[in-house]
């Protein structure tokens, strides 16, 4: 008799102990897939970005071919004043917004390629600036 009547006082338990635990299991998966859904977007974000600034860089170094190795020259434009000339770059898998500024700095005359790369589809954008000398186009810099 006493017995049946422990069993009846523990009735419910074992019920509240396993749900507890389904509880905390739950928890546990939803944290495991929410941080692996984090990661999966941080990681897009950054290849997207990554593919951005190629897509500028690669802008850049088109437009500086395509001026340095034109005949006639289309950097003669950029000869003196503060002109500024733009163009779009179409890629494969996205664009490059290009402005082409010529400057003094100092005594010389310098050209500015702003190339902003933008992957197709996205929002993601990145800057490359490539800067030279008008004349020898030498003492290249790159800038982000």
């Amino acid at each position: 008799m006493k017995r049946l009547r422990n069993m009846k006082s523990n009735v419910g338990s074992a019920l509240i102990i396993v749900l507890v635990a389904f509880m905390f299991i739950t928890i546990l998966i939803a944290s495991v897939f929410f941080i692996a859904s984090s990661n999966t977007s941080q990681l897009t974000s950054q290849n997207y970005g990554i593919q951005s600034y190629y897509l500028a860089r690669s802008g850049a170094e088109s437009t500086y071919q395509a001026l340095t190795t034109s005949n006639p020259s289309l950097l003669t434009q950029f000869a003196s004043g503060s002109l500024s000339r733009s163009d779009t770059i179409s890629f494969e898998e996205g664009t490059a917004d290009i402005t082409v500024v010529g400057y003094n700095e100092g005594t010389k005359r310098r050209i500015r390629i702003t190339s902003v790369g933008e992957v197709d589809g996205t929002n993601v954008s990145r800057v490359a600036i490539l800067e030279f000398n008008y004349e020898d186009y030498g003492d290249i810099k790159w800038s982000r």
